[in-house]
């Protein structure tokens, strides 16, 4: 004999199984549509040449300490900081 728990129940695994199936239907479409666009942005990603484009020069100086004051200036500019033991000219 079916009771209103037993029918509710009923409808309760019904539904359970429906939105169960929804979801996973969801689940797999939203998974495709993803995959499609990590494909997309995969082809736009890829370097067109083998060999990376050349780096403009900057004209960027690596700079080196004075061993008498320990200042850093650029190499083959620096000049004299006054003290007695400073090894670059005037």
């Amino acid at each position: 004999m079916l009771t209103p728990m037993k029918v509710f129940l009923l409808l309760l695994l019904a539904a359970a199984i429906w939105y169960g199936f929804k979801f996973w239907r969801w689940q797999n479409r939203f998974r495709k549509e993803f995959q499609r666009q990590m494909e997309e942005a995969a082809q736009f990603s890829r370097p067109t040449s083998p060999t990376p484009p050349p780096v403009p020069d900057t004209g960027i100086d690596d700079l080196a300490p004075c061993p008498a004051c320990n200042t850093y200036g650029v190499p083959g500019q620096m000049k004299s900081c006054g003290r007695a033991d400073c090894p670059y000219p005037g």
